[in-house]
């Protein structure tokens, strides 16, 4: 009786249709800006070589979600203010993720690092983690 109550459950844990909107992978990585005198900064634009986009933030800004690509382990975003041109270079690897039969398939974005920065006086990792759950992974000094 007891192995038939063990078995009946594993019949039931097997068969739950996954949640695919679970999916803890993020595809940003989130970047907040310090300086001892300057409580938010403003980038006129916000730019890298692999996507095409261009951020431009609407206003002073603190912390910023910035996308990654699985078609590249490399990326790098250059901030530009009126007078000087910031950039920032993060490496990192993507893994392949499928949740279930149902649910399409999910980059996770693993092993961020920071590669490079030019005008910055330091960049550094603060959580190499990069899910939706995390608030930052980089931060930036002035």
């Amino acid at each position: 009786m007891k192995y038939g109550f063990l078995v009946l459950l594993c019949c039931v844990a097997c068969t739950q249709i996954p949640d695919c909107s679970l999916d803890p992978n993020a595809d940003v990585f989130f970047v907040s800006f310090s300086d001892d005198e300057v409580n938010s900064f403003t980038f006129t634009s916000i730019t890298n070589d692999l996507i095409t986009t261009d951020y431009a933030p609407d206003s002073a800004i603190l912390a910023i979600a910035l996308p990654l690509t699985e078609t590249s382990a490399v990326i790098t975003y250059r901030f530009e203010t009126d007078t000087l041109e910031y950039s920032l270079t993060v490496g990192y690897r993507s893994q392949l993720n499928i949740y279930g039969d149902d649910c399409p398939a999910s980059v996770q974005f693993l092993d961020v690092e920071v590669i490079n920065y030019a005008n910055f006086d330091t960049a550094f990792v603060t959580n190499p983690i990069l899910t939706s759950r995390i608030e930052e992974n980089i931060e930036v000094l002035f």
